[in-house]
């Protein structure tokens, strides 16, 4: 509907849809079509362009033009059936489509975005702090001219929806062209400063980087002035009562001046009889200077600064609720518990070579890899083994010939803490532990076959070992039922000793003792243990993993070489902290940093920058997060349906159970591109490698 065509062309009627803009937008654009399944190409061109405006001014000037096309019969149908125009719009009828009419708020809202960062006009300032009227303009034939109306009208009538006032549309002959066959249709966004920034706010562009963040600088801009314009009210009122009150001039300045009141303002607020509402004050920064403070990056977000803080008495209850959240599921009442952590296996094997027996593959690795909640494994121990294991973690599996010393090497902490104590858990958590040794469990835990998609940064991915088209083997799992029967223990014992340390709290899953207590410390011994049963398992894990390699690709298939192992919810000392990373992973400068994404998505290989020490005590995000809960992922997607979508993807699939498949639906995660891509530009980590999935076991 903006600045794009599509159409049938040549005899043969080939699809051909193509759109216009800037090269970072037709990017964006260029993702979306491609998370769609759909093929395109970006061009450029250098043209020459001689414009006359409707002043008769004359400009010529060269343009570097960019353009994205898709060439496919199957899209541009697909456009055509939902109510696309096809080839010349200003020719023809159109409006806006029935079911996006109706379709919910936010799908609107992304319908008028998109069309609004193709043919809105820049958010810009008239005389440095008021902003120009954003407008739509569009071409018509003559002859279409209530076509054209209609059309506007109906994007007018969407607006109403997000409480945003408009001015009727209107024809400008101006906007015609020379021969007068075509005439321009405008409207506008009432420029009230509410109003604008309501439809920045609510509305605003995509498709369109530079528009997008010139309108969220304007709305902190505006923002400012109407609190400066606020101060300024208050202040008119208050001097005028402390005035007739006895206080003289010079008590009122001192009393009331601020940045935003001087001397000027409070003596015109006495004996000036202006009733409207104060301006904005005469040194008050203009757009330009505004944004040129307070901009942090490329998208339109405002550092503010703290400018004083005042202590006060407050003897209510004081709540940290950022740890408790319903999808978080590996957590026990609060407690960090050892559970969750990724290692990824390297090949030498390129995907064309493995690509068909990928099913074969998720088959063996099924086999292999016990799954599924509350299921045994195949290695059995006997008690005093099992403590070596809580004491030794990774490096007890490895000496009972799980493993090579190169795999602890390239295992964070070498897959140990040293502070465990096996005493300290309980016979009930090792006696839902020792039976699990080597097994993948349910939930979102995972055996991932990924091939890399693509390399970020050359050096680094040589330095790692990884290449395009490499097939690597992702494993996902943590320290079972023993982890989460640690914390419920200790969550027993905190309760009965919080009132020894005088901790009193409004719920009994904020449950604590200080680290340095008795009580604090057997809970960090106990809870190393299960840190430490947790590398383990995935060390016994790859075991498993590497011998159903070899029943599938023998010698041909080369060795599984471990690139590294981190933890997701750990608590570590570092640096005379304890650095709690639950629902994180540890991303030191040069270490590799492996983010996981929903099934059928993909993942990262990242190294941790040193910015990560500053901004986040070492740590970044351990996936991408989820938006659905798992019982309303069960109520939207339907695990059989999902498998099969898989398998037309390509990716092949073993599980236990449909439900548990619907769980971990790609829909109920958050974008893992857009998460890494937040992360990157953080400076806490830098993308290396891309990987896509290719096949996927799951209890």
């Amino acid at each position: 509907f903006g600045d794009g065509t599509a159409n049938f062309i040549g005899e043969k009627r080939k699809g051909l849809a193509s759109f216009y803009g800037r090269q970072e937008d037709l990017e964006e654009l260029q993702s979306d079509l491609k998370t769609l399944g759909i093929k395109s190409s970006i061009y450029q061109r250098n043209r020459r362009h001689r414009i006359k405006n409707h002043y008769g001014r004359i400009y010529e000037f060269n343009h570097t033009e960019y353009s994205l096309h898709c060439g496919s019969v199957g899209f541009v149908t697909l456009l055509y059936l939902l109510g696309a125009p096809l080839g010349n719009k200003t020719n023809q009828r159109f409006d806006v489509p029935l079911w996006i009419k109706q379709s919910p708020l936010w799908q609107r809202r992304l319908f008028l975005a998109s069309f609004f960062g193709a043919e809105m006009s820049m958010p810009a300032t008239l005389n440095d702090h008021n902003f120009y009227s954003p407008t739509v303009n569009i071409n018509k034939s003559r002859d279409l001219a209530e076509n054209g109306k209609t059309f506007l009208n109906s994007l007018r009538k969407m607006l109403l929806d997000f409480g945003v006032d408009m001015t009727e549309v209107k024809i400008v002959e101006g906007l015609s062209n020379n021969n007068g066959e075509t005439v321009g249709l405008r409207f506008q966004i009432k420029g009230s400063e509410k109003n604008v920034a309501k439809f920045f706010r609510a509305v605003g562009f995509e498709y369109n980087h530079e528009k997008r963040k010139s309108a969220n600088l304007a709305i902190a801009y505006l923002g400012a002035k109407q609190a400066a314009v606020a101060l300024r009210r208050s202040v008119r009122f208050m001097v005028r009562g402390l005035y007739k009150s006895g206080v003289r001039l010079p008590e009122l300045v001192k009393a009331c001046a601020t940045p935003c009141v001087n001397r000027q303002f409070i003596t015109h607020s006495l004996w000036s009889p202006r009733r409207e509402e104060p301006r904005i004050p005469s040194d008050f920064p203009s757009f330009k200077e505004f944004a040129g403070n307070h901009a942090y990056g490329e998208d339109g977000f405002i550092i503010d600064e703290v400018s004083e803080v005042i202590k006060g008495k407050y003897n209510g209850l004081v709540f940290d609720f950022t740890v408790d959240h319903p999808n978080h599921n590996f957590i026990a009442d609060n407690f960090v518990v050892s559970n969750c952590g990724v290692r990824l296996l390297k090949s030498t094997l390129k995907a064309e070579e493995a690509i068909g027996r990928m099913s074969e593959l998720a088959k063996e690795i099924y086999a292999a890899v016990p799954s599924g909640v509350g299921r045994s494994g195949r290695v059995k121990m006997s008690a005093a083994e099992f403590d070596e294991i809580l004491s030794l973690g990774a490096e007890k599996a490895v000496a009972l010939g799980y493993g090579t010393d190169r795999d602890l090497e390239q295992t964070e902490s070498r897959g140990r803490l040293p502070e465990a104590n096996p005493a300290l858990v309980s016979a009930q958590a090792k006696g839902r532990g020792r039976d699990q040794l080597g097994t993948m469990g349910a939930g979102n835990h995972f055996v991932e076959a990924e091939a890399v998609e693509e390399i970020f940064d050359e050096v680094e991915a040589k330095r790692l070992g990884l290449f395009k088209g490499q097939v690597a083997v992702l494993i996902h799992t943590g320290s079972r039922g023993l982890g989460h029967q640690i914390a419920t223990d200790y969550i027993r014992l905190m309760m009965k000793v919080m009132a020894k340390y005088g901790i009193s709290l409004p719920d009994r899953e904020l449950a604590c003792a200080p680290f340095n207590s008795p009580e604090g410390q057997d809970y960090f011994k106990a809870m190393s243990a299960g840190a430490n049963f947790a590398w383990a398992n995935r060390q016994i894990m790859s075991w498993e993993v590497r011998n159903a390699w070899q029943k599938v690709f023998g010698e041909s298939g080369g060795e599984l070489e471990l690139l590294y192992d981190v933890a997701h919810n750990i608590a570590k000392l570092e640096n005379n902290l304890i650095v709690h990373r639950k629902g994180a992973t540890r991303a030191f400068p040069g270490q590799t940093v492996i983010i996981p994404g929903s099934m059928g998505t993909g993942s990262y290989v990242l190294v941790g920058e040193e910015k990560s020490l500053e901004e986040s005590f070492g740590s970044t995000c351990h996936g991408a997060g989820r938006r659905m809960s798992r019982t309303q992922a069960k109520r939207e997607v339907s695990g059989r349906e999902l498998k099969s979508e898989l398998e037309r993807m390509g990716i092949a699939v073993a599980s236990g159970s449909f439900s548990g498949l619907a769980e971990e639906a790609p829909g109920a995660y958050k974008d893992i591109d857009q998460v890494v891509e937040v992360v990157a530009r953080a400076g806490i980590a830098k993308r290396v490698a891309r990987l896509k999935p290719l096949a996927v076991i799951k209890g």
